[in-house]
Formats: C-alpha cells, structure tokens, sequence
C-alpha cells in the first residue's frame, strides 16, 4: 500500500499521508481459498491470494474516501468516514480469521490489530468531522490526527515484513 494512497483514518491524513493500499498485493492471482471453520494453516500461495483480495477491497474503501473528500459538505465527509471505519473493522476481521503460513503469523496478527486501531481512530473522528465549519477545517483536523497516523504507520510496518516474507509486493 503505497504511502501516497493510504489514508487510512486521518482520512485525508491517511488519505494525504499514510499509506496501504497496494502493499496488501501479491503477485499471484490465484483466489483466496474460505478460512472460516478452518484451522488449518494456508500455502504460501494461498495466502498470497488472500492478501490480493483483501488488498482489493482495501482499494475500493480508499478511492471511497478520497472520492468523499472532494465534497464540500462535512457530513458527507464524515459519513464517509464512517463508513471507511465499518471497511477497516471488516478488514480487520478478515484479516484476523485468516490461518497464514507459520513464518507470518505474527505479521499477520499486527496487520489485523493495525486495521482495527485504524477503525477505531476513524471512528472516534467522525463526530469532529461531522460538526467542523467546512470541508477545509474538516480535512485540516485530520491532517493533524494523531492515532490514524499511527495506525497508518503500524500497517506499513506489518506489510513491510510481509514485503520481507515474500507475501506481498507493495511497500
């Protein structure tokens, strides 16, 4: 996930700063198999699939929330935000129920706890989005957001070992 495209939750913090939405990617493009019910360990292929497709649907939450933060109506931006953070949690859960290969299950339980103290730091900003004066001051609170930027930061770093493990190809 690429720094420039990560916004995570300082939304345009995330959306101007940090960075995971291509990082998820893999090079193989086999589907990622059902975990739910299994506790068996996936391939290293498998797994590099599953991370394609969650770093898919991490794409779509992003161009979501940039596309929101064209607007100049803060409850639009905040009900994007909103949202953003259901996508994040999802992610999160996601991301937790998977069974990766022995050498990234640490990784893996990083990048699962980065996504949802993303979703809670998105979260806990809504309300300050949905009452600023205007689109600018909105975007400007979150560019000065703290947690989303830390979050941003702990993702980068688990897709940076993943990135090491040969699990993924984004930075």
């Amino acid at each position: 996930m690429h720094e420039t495209a990560r916004l995570g939750v300082a939304g345009l913090a995330i959306l101007l700063a940090a960075g995971t939405t291509s990082a998820c990617s893999s090079s193989g493009s086999a589907s990622a198999p059902t975990t739910s019910g299994s506790s068996v360990a996936l391939s290293a292929t498998q797994y590099r699939a599953a991370l394609h497709n969650i770093n898919v649907t991490e794409t779509k939450a992003q161009h979501a929330i940039q596309q929101a933060f064209g607007s100049p109506n803060t409850r639009t931006i905040a009900k994007a935000m909103s949202r953003f953070a259901a996508d994040q949690k999802r992610i999160a859960m996601t991301i937790g129920r998977l069974h990766p290969p022995a050498d990234a299950i640490a990784a893996n339980h990083d990048l699962a706890t980065a996504f949802a103290q993303n979703a809670a730091a998105t979260r806990t900003l809504v309300p300050k989005i949905a009452a600023s004066r205007n689109a600018a001051a909105a975007q400007q609170f979150l560019m000065n957001a703290k947690a989303p930027q830390r979050s941003g930061h702990q993702i980068d770093a688990a897709l940076g070992i993943l990135k090491g493990l040969g699990y993924t190809t984004g930075s």
